[in-house]
């Protein structure tokens, strides 16, 4: 998989098909290790809403969705580089 930089936030969706299609794998891996995480960073991407709203919609405190979001950040950075925010 090509590596590409991602918005700092992760809320503005590239354009390009292919850093879509790389995107999508990373969300899949994403989900292979913490599927409440995947779920919540889908409902960013796709979804538009921000970190509180997602969790809201999943049922999770807004400390427990900042959590998600903090290792998700984490995960993307050792997974796929610095530039990932």
């Amino acid at each position: 998989m090509q590596r590409h930089a991602v918005h700092p936030d992760l809320a503005v969706l590239p354009s390009d098909p292919a850093v879509l299609l790389d995107l999508d794998e990373a969300v899949d891996r994403l989900d292979a290790s913490d599927p409440k995480a995947a779920e919540l960073l889908k409902l960013l991407l796709f979804a538009g809403l921000s970190v509180s709203e997602a969790g809201c919609v999943l049922g999770m405190t807004r400390d427990v969705a900042y959590r998600h979001w903090d290792y998700i950040r984490s995960w993307f950075t050792v997974h796929y580089g610095s530039s990932a925010g």
